[in-house]
């Protein structure tokens, strides 16, 4: 039977405290006999309810004459004959049947706002790095979606400092855009160049799945200006699945609470994969059946649900920068595949091109930014696409050029093409410490382009 109600008085906060018991455990899921909740409530696992008074051990846990907080879980599903599906927020050691858990009446509440700038918290808005907790306001995870005649149109660029991207595949204030890449080659080093170099406001990043050294590493390899002006919220890959999720929602309500302040807001996903696989490990303890390649359908629910958050709201922007991981670098990964027609652009990053050691290691002809049109000058444009088609011809005749089965003097814009390859491509690579405005970035691709007049009829 699901316990009588009780109340429970808390400073500056009166509230109904409901109760229910351990029943059992189901893999990484534990399974309650009630209480009253709705789906995504918090609830907390506690040691028992004190039969006197309020017990010091109770007080230090923030529930007063109640008992020890041992644990936070949320409601993810719901059972037969009142008992409820939890997802744990940590390790399910200690865990015993007949253990009492009492309903916090609410979703789970976050931090934001400039006291994040800086700082690494997880899920849950707890720091990471050894400081004290953020005092700031806290919102509710799960905002509203937005309503799509909200949205303003993209008309402001966003420059990050590197050239191929500044040049070539612009972004725009507000843009959606996904890194597509298989492991190791460059996509996380391409992250901190924009975060060093962008010039948005603030920026956010969630590093969703990551193995601990990788998110030490790249909070101390981050610069001090940049990390000055940037919230990190992580979870590692050893995290409960639920934490990974609510580490994703915590990165978007960050994101959102400096764009409703005005702000240009970078943000960064790495990755979306890792997010995907989260939900799916969800999804399978509720009950689901994998649809596509062990995945579930809700994460393809999931997905333009959260990349829909980004854009141009309010006063300010969030442009945001996804990371996809291609299953052996196959473009045909379902993730991919689900993301890449809810983006407006993307960026590939090419194993061929990294393994001749050429960072970053985009490739141009692959990548695409969708409101880069409408965001740079009718010259700007007209000198990128003649670099496309520089690098799209000397892409078509290098087996011919390789074999030596060309013969100089054939073709004289092909001529022309070599000639400027090896100047366009030192264009194109970039050291990581390196950055360049957007004046001077194009001012050098126009000598490089004028050098060679044949190139106009590429």
């Amino acid at each position: 039977m699901i316990e009588a109600t009780r109340i429970a008085s808390l400073p500056g906060n009166r509230r109904f405290w409901r109760y229910g018991t351990i029943e059992s455990v189901r893999g990484l899921s534990v399974i309650s006999q009630g209480p009253h909740a709705a789906i995504g409530e918090i609830l907390w696992l506690v040691d028992q309810v004190s039969s006197g008074g309020t017990g010091t051990k109770g007080v230090a846990y923030g529930l007063p004459g109640i008992g020890q907080r041992l644990m936070t879980l949320e409601v993810s599903g719901f059972l037969p004959h009142g008992r409820l599906l939890l997802t744990p927020y940590g390790e399910l050691t200690g865990i015993r049947q007949g253990m009492r858990v009492v309903s916090s009446g609410r979703r789970l509440t976050v931090p934001v706002g400039r006291g994040l700038l800086g700082r690494v918290v997880d899920g849950t808005g707890s720091p990471m790095d050894g400081k004290p907790p953020v005092w700031s306001k806290r919102v509710e995870i799960t905002p509203e979606p937005i309503e799509p005649l909200s949205r303003k149109p993209i008309d402001a660029p966003l420059w990050t400092g590197i050239r191929a991207i500044d040049g070539l595949l612009t972004l725009g204030r507000g843009q959606r855009v996904g890194i597509f890449s298989g492991a190791g080659v460059g996509k996380t080093t391409l992250l901190q160049q924009m975060l060093e170099g962008t010039t948005a406001d603030v920026a956010v990043v969630g590093l969703i799945g990551e193995r601990g050294r990788e998110i030490s590493d790249f909070y101390h390899q981050l610069a001090p200006a940049a990390l000055s002006r940037t919230a990190v919220i992580a979870a590692t890959s050893d995290s409960p699945a639920i934490l990974r999720l609510r580490a994703m929602d915590t990165t978007f309500r960050v994101a959102e609470s400096f764009r409703a302040m005005g702000l240009d807001v970078m943000l960064v996903v790495d990755s979306l994969t890792r997010v995907a696989l989260a939900q799916s490990e969800v999804g399978l303890e509720s009950g689901e059946i994998a649809a596509v390649r062990g995945y579930t359908p809700s994460v393809f629910h999931l997905l333009p649900r959260i990349l829909e958050r980004a854009g141009r709201v309010g006063p300010g922007t969030i442009t945001g920068l996804f990371t996809v991981l291609l299953d052996g670098d196959d473009p045909t990964d379902p993730i991919g595949d689900a993301v890449r027609g809810i983006l407006d652009g993307n960026l590939y990053l090419s194993r061929h091109l990294a393994e001749r050691n050429h960072f970053p290691a985009i490739d141009v002809l692959k990548s695409l930014s969708r409101v880069m049109p409408e965001v740079v000058s009718r010259e700007h444009q007209l000198m990128a696409q003649k670099v496309r088609r520089v690098l799209s011809l000397l892409e078509k005749n290098a087996d011919l050029v390789a074999l030596g089965a060309y013969h100089p003097g054939t073709d004289p814009v092909l001529d022309a093409c070599l000639r400027v390859e090896r100047v366009l491509d030192d264009w194109l690579i970039q050291a990581i410490d390196a950055f360049d405005a957007s004046d001077t970035a194009l001012e050098a691709l126009n000598m490089i382009l004028d050098a060679e007049p044949d190139l106009d009829r590429a």
